[in-house]
């Protein structure tokens, strides 16, 4: 890793990390980046990386949701959805 020099006033440091991927998981990465309202792919993963760390520490302070409770909330937001056929 090294020091990158683009740093913004008032961000902390950044540094340069390369990781190897499939390339599938690229696109999806890519894709996924320019859909969203990041200006980068690394500030899409920063964004991810965050959220991720932002809903482990929010599970330590209010503990796991209900599964009733989740499941109804996963149907009231699917509820518009197409859904897939079943097999």
């Amino acid at each position: 890793m090294t020091s990158g020099s683009d740093q913004s006033a008032g961000q902390p440091p950044r540094e340069r990390l390369t990781v190897s991927l499939s390339s599938d998981l690229v696109r999806g990465l890519k894709s996924a980046a320019a859909e969203s309202d990041a200006r980068s792919v690394s500030a899409y993963v920063e964004y991810l990386l965050r959220k991720e760390e932002w809903l482990r520490r929010w599970k330590l302070a209010v503990g796991e949701p209900d599964p009733d409770a989740l499941a109804q909330a996963r149907q009231a937001l699917l509820a518009d959805q197409p859904q897939p056929p079943a097999s």
